[in-house]
């Protein structure tokens, strides 16, 4: 992993190695990418309380290895992420007329470990979207109100996978810079 600083220098000499060392870094770089994708999945799950599945269907390899440039990218979904992902959940109190119940607010827990916060104010409603996310199950949201009108509520959002993976890459860096340096090794071992 290479700080944005020095990455035109690297690229310079990169292209400066010979053919049979450019393929090797390439097959390194691009042999530890599934083991640092790994790694960071298993960093963002325990630092919030996101799903695996979720996590893994918003982070991604943009990038792979390759002669004109010899890095690869994980990135992160940008877009936020709804706060219902977060174990999101309606909370209900009784209510004056017997065997009712009313709206509590509602329990969310982004830290992984952390504790359940209530949300007063906020309940789970369904979101218009596509036809796409409607076949999905993903029409739901959890709202916050703004005022006293009918349509003053605000949909809640917690971090991104992207926002989260910005500090899980920096924890994972000591580890993957190990695994890079172990490939190489290989590499020139078996390939030179």
């Amino acid at each position: 992993m290479i700080e944005q600083i020095g990455l035109d220098e690297a690229k310079a000499a990169f292209s400066e190695l010979p053919a049979n060392l450019r393929a090797a870094l390439i097959r390194s770089i691009n042999n530890v990418v599934p083991t640092a994708y790994d790694l960071g999945v298993e960093k963002i799950t325990s630092q919030v309380a996101l799903t695996k599945t979720y996590v893994k269907s918003r982070l991604y390899v943009s990038q792979k290895a390759s002669n004109t440039d010899p890095m690869a990218v994980i990135s992160g979904r940008v877009r936020s992420t709804q706060l219902r992902r977060y174990s999101g959940t309606q909370l209900f109190a009784p209510a004056k007329l017997p065997g009712k119940r009313r709206l509590a607010g509602t329990s969310v827990k982004v830290k992984t470990g952390g504790s359940p916060k209530t949300l007063n104010h906020a309940w789970i409603i369904k979101l218009k979207y596509g036809e796409q996310d409607a076949r999905m199950g993903l029409t739901m949201g959890i709202a916050q109100r703004t005022g006293s009108g009918r349509n003053d509520y605000r949909i809640l959002y917690g971090p991104s996978v992207a926002q989260v993976w910005r500090d899980a890459k920096e924890e994972i860096r000591p580890e993957v810079e190990q695994l890079l340096a172990d490939e190489w090794r290989k590499q020139m071992r078996d390939g030179l």
